[in-house]
């Protein structure tokens, strides 16, 4: 008898992965016909304490201001700040297919960005870098960061 109810629990067990495996697919196949095809910088894991030098495009110390970590896709590219961003200013920096500086904006603040509205955006730019800075010039840390962050999204094409 203890051999037939372990079997009957492991065939429900069994069932309810089905289900849920299949519930789970169906899910991430609305999610992929209802067009979703961005992603954002994520605030915890995507920024890092730093500037870039403004005439190189490398990273260089700066405890006062956060960076993107990696090359960003400028595909698709769009910085949405918050009402609540408060004085955080930012500069994108431009970047070829092979990730050589090109140039970086002019500091921004309070304002969003789309890519595929800037006109002097170059054209053979096809990466960027972004620096957040904000007014009071205090040390950020790690927590800092992730505060700010809730206050601007990053956003490119998959």
């Amino acid at each position: 008898m203890a051999k037939a109810k372990n079997g009957k629990v492991a065939g429900v067990a069994i069932g309810i992965v089905a289900v849920l495996g299949v519930g789970l697919g169906g899910a991430a196949l609305v999610k992929q016909i209802s067009g979703e095809k961005t992603k954002d910088v994520s605030s915890t894991f995507g920024y890092e304490t730093g500037l870039l030098d403004t005439e190189t495009g490398r990273d260089k110390s700066g405890a006062t201001a956060w960076r993107t970590k990696d090359f960003v896709p400028v595909k698709g590219l769009v910085v949405d700040v918050d009402e609540k961003a408060g004085d955080i200013s930012y500069n994108i920096f431009y970047y070829d297919a092979d990730k050589a500086f090109l140039k970086k904006t002019t500091t921004a603040l309070k304002v969003d960005y789309e890519a595929a509205k800037d006109s002097s955006l170059p054209s053979d730019a096809k990466y960027v870098r972004i620096v957040f800075e904000h007014a009071n010039d205090k040390d950020i840390s790690s927590s800092d960061i992730r505060t700010y962050a809730k206050t601007y999204t990053v956003t490119y094409d998959k």
